[in-house]
């Protein structure tokens, strides 16, 4: 879930428009993890810079599919979970 508490981070202080805007961004990370990661299933540190942060592909091989049940599935856990720290946070 370290992408959910990034992500709860960076959103401090966003207001969205809509559900759907809502969980459409928190979704980028997730469906970026899927595509994106190592053998281990890791999404090391020099790919999220270069792609978040140069905005290009890093150097890495595509060798597996995604399915959209399993990516819808990941976004609203991360959703939800971010929904709860939002929660938690009210409440301190």
């Amino acid at each position: 879930m370290d992408i959910a508490r990034a992500k709860f981070k960076r959103e401090q202080g966003v207001t969205y428009k809509s559900k759907s805007q809502r969980v459409s961004s928190r979704g980028e990370p997730v469906l970026a993890q899927c595509v994106i990661h190592d053998k281990d299933g890791n999404f090391p540190t020099d790919w999220i810079k270069t792609w978040f942060g140069e905005e290009r592909l890093p150097d890495f091989s595509l060798d597996h599919t995604v399915g959209v049940i399993e990516l819808v599935r990941r976004v609203l856990a991360i959703d939800a979970k971010i929904t709860e720290m939002e929660g938690k946070a009210k409440s301190d």
